[in-house]
C-alpha cells in the first residue's frame, strides 16, 4: 500500500475531529464510489479524492491499517 501524502497525514494528526468526519464520509460513500454525483457528474470516488486529497481506496486501506473503525466506534 502507498502511504498517505505527508500533507494529508499532517492535517489528520492536527485535527482528530476532521479525521473522524472524513472517516464516516468515506464509509458513507463507499457503496456508491463508482456512481456519479448528481451535480458534478464525476464518480463519488473522484469527488472524495478532490475534496480530501487522497483516493478513497487509499484512505480506506490506511484507515484499516490505523484501525479507525475501533477508534471511532459509536
Amino acid at each position: 500500500m502507498m502511504p498517505l501524502p505527508p500533507h494529508v497525514l499532517e492535517r489528520f494528526n492536527k485535527d482528530k475531529l476532521e479525521l473522524e468526519k472524513i472517516y464516516f464520509l468515506a464509509r458513507t460513500i463507499w457503496p456508491y464510489r463508482m456512481e456519479l454525483t448528481s451535480r458534478s457528474k464525476t464518480s463519488w470516488s473522484k469527488w472524495f479524492e478532490d475534496k480530501v486529497g487522497v483516493s478513497l481506496i487509499q484512505f480506506s486501506e490506511w484507515a484499516k491499517e490505523e484501525n479507525l473503525k475501533e477508534k471511532f466506534k459509536r
